[in-house]
């Protein structure tokens, strides 16, 4: 059963299906984990390993402890297998082995004493079915189905001529035959998917999705040829039919010289074009880091793993390039002869169409694309990780529609008595978290804080501070700060209080609002900014060490402490401060921040 053919998630899927359905059969899962951990272990490092005595983890003879996540999910799939094969009733032995593998191996991987037909998964069902689930945003697996089924007919010897040309009919043969998918060779669809794949999945999510959806079928390869083969440009079809010189010696450098010639520019400012496109290219629209260098006017990185030049930029982009700049840039009375100097292939009216369908396409370009659905702010966060179900991507959705639809204009800086008091013995324990780093514990300083127990903010107020504070704020998001005010505040109870307006009792008694006001309270207190963090900032306000998180080398060596203090703040900052619980989950939640409201950009801030 090869490794390459699960992924490492698989491992525990396959083990939690084992307990629901074998469980009578099986006894303690544990009790299987640290068989497979044990033989893991014995097989890596044989007499160097002992136990820990009351959990699945095991420590080296060096102190380094190894757990049971350590373990490959093809070994964990192997032990499943034989544990099914010997501890399974035999009348229940398939039906328990396909329960805890579906979906996971194809056909050709089940063992003899598995195959029973009525159980057996389909490969060709399979294929389209992983398909769906991880490629959907490139591929349309259904339609993809049908240009097989159609591509494999027509290329048959014994096809139907007319039924050939009306998709509607039956795909016939001379034989009476008809050609469905779900009898076509195997290796047709392999082929016909991983070319699909090939070329349209973007280069970084390529290969994954070639092993996740071809995994164990004829012809895969863990290793395809194709693997490191050079991203193709964004641009390489042409965007009109004028956009391809019709002569193939034409270069990108003959266009720029010509243009530079026809309007008299300088060659700085030809330049300067050049390595705007050139970075265009590079980058494929943002998929690839490039950087670019307007001293030298030269492109580092991109698709090509290399330096991008004007060389590598498809002649038809370029030419598009300098028409679209021309409209927008050159004067008037020299728009005319620079057009002509770059499309001497044209006609005066097709460059007169040429100019007309550019400017369509800018126009369709910069137009301001419709807000997303909320469906389509869901499956945002599920693809990129941001949540793992689809509640969860739910609720992350109506925390941040509830946020945005808060009153900013409140005026929140000015104090509001509301009669009410803290009372953490029947209230809202206090903070444990920081309110300047987040994802950490209160640091020392916070802690010197003596709490205050008079609120003095309304709902509004504290709803307005919440929503201007993490939409301004660099380093915290909304999930950010509700993991600041405790683990124990979920996502359901501040988005019910954000969503709700004006001020009433039982709002003022609610953790939401309690935790919030504590957490804006203590940072009035501390003399930052109820408005805006900048980690870097706020620690140099509350610390005095402005340059404790800086990047830059030669900052650090400038503020470096003395040495008896440095060793000081270390041991005071190990002892007490510690990151909060959970802090790892809600990174991953924070990506789904941007999801949700578009993309919001952070402004750089000086410091």
């Amino acid at each position: 059963m090869p490794s390459a053919a699960l992924r490492p998630s698989d491992g525990e899927t396959i083990l939690n299906r084992l307990q629901q359905h074998a469980g009578i059969w099986i006894g303690d899962i544990g009790a299987l984990k640290r068989q497979i951990l044990a033989k893991h272990m014995n097989a890596l490092f044989p007499g160097r390993f002992r136990q820990d005595a009351i959990a699945t983890n095991y420590f080296l003879t060096d102190g380094r402890e190894i757990s049971f996540k350590r373990v490959p999910a093809g070994s964990i799939a192997i032990a499943v297998t034989s544990k099914i094969e010997t501890d399974v009733p035999h009348e229940h032995r398939a039906k328990v082995y396909h329960k805890a593998f579906a979906g996971i191996l194809p056909q050709m991987m089940v063992p003899a004493w598995a195959r029973d037909p009525a159980l057996m998964p389909d490969n060709r069902e399979w294929i389209i079915s992983r398909l769906q689930k991880h490629a959907k945003k490139w591929i349309d697996a259904k339609a993809l189905q049908e240009s097989i089924v159609r591509s494999y007919y027509l290329s048959h010897p014994e096809r139907v001529m007319d039924a050939a040309d009306d998709p509607t009919k039956p795909y016939l043969l001379s034989n009476g035959e008809e050609v469905i998918f779900e009898t076509m060779p195997i290796a047709t669809i392999v082929d016909a998917v991983e070319a699909a794949i090939r070329s349209d999945v973007p280069f970084k999510e390529r290969l994954s999705i070639y092993h996740t959806v071809l995994r164990g079928m004829p012809g895969y390869q863990s290793s395809p040829e194709w693997k490191d083969e050079t991203p193709r440009s964004k641009y390489k079809e042409p965007l009109t039919q004028f956009s391809k010189p019709r002569d193939p010696d034409m270069a990108n450098r003959t266009l720029l010289d010509l243009l530079a010639a026809a309007g008299n520019f300088p060659e700085e400012e030809m330049k300067c074009i050049s390595c705007q496109i050139v970075w265009w290219d590079g980058s494929s629209e943002g998929e690839f880091s490039c950087m670019m260098s307007a001293g030298q006017w030269t492109i580092s990185g991109g698709r090509l793993g290399r330096d991008h030049t004007i060389d590598d930029v498809p002649v038809n982009y370029f030419r598009d390039r300098l028409m679209d700049w021309i409209a927008e840039t050159v004067k008037e009375d020299t728009k005319e002869v620079c057009r002509k100097a770059i499309c001497p292939d044209l006609t005066d009216a097709e460059i007169e169409e040429y100019v007309r369908l550019v400017a369509e396409h800018r126009e369709e370009m910069n137009k301001t694309p419709p807000p997303p659905t909320r469906e389509e702010k869901i499956q945002q966060i599920l693809d990129s990780q941001g949540a793992r179900t689809y509640n969860q991507a739910l609720k992350l959705v109506l925390l941040y529609e509830a946020l945005n639809e808060i009153d900013e204009s409140v005026d929140h800086k000015t104090p509001k008595m509301v009669g009410v008091q803290r009372n953490f013995a029947i209230g809202p324990k206090p903070l444990d978290g920081s309110v300047y780093i987040p994802h950490w514990g209160m640091l020392p300083r916070e802690r010197e804080l003596p709490p205050q127990l008079e609120v003095d903010r309304d709902c509004d107020q504290v709803r307005a501070m919440i929503k201007i504070f993490c939409k301004t704020s660099f380093d915290w998001s909304l999930d950010s700060f509700r993991v600041a005010l405790g683990e124990r505040l979920t996502i359901d109870q501040l988005t019910k209080f954000l969503q709700k307006r004006g001020t009433d009792a039982h709002q003022l008694k609610s953790a939401a609002f309690l935790l919030s006001w504590e957490f804006f309270n203590r940072r009035e207190r501390l003399g930052l900014r109820l408005d805006f963090c900048f980690v870097q900032e706020d620690r140099g306000i509350v610390e005095g060490d402005p340059l404790v998180f800086s990047d830059d080398e030669d900052e650090e060596s400038e503020a470096e402490p003395d040495a008896m203090v440095k060793e000081e703040v270390k041991t005071e900052e190990e002892d007490e401060v510690k990151p909060l619980q959970g802090a790892r989950l809600t990174r991953l939640n924070k990506r789904a921040s941007d999801c949700v409201d578009g993309g919001r950009k952070k402004k750089k801030r000086s410091t």
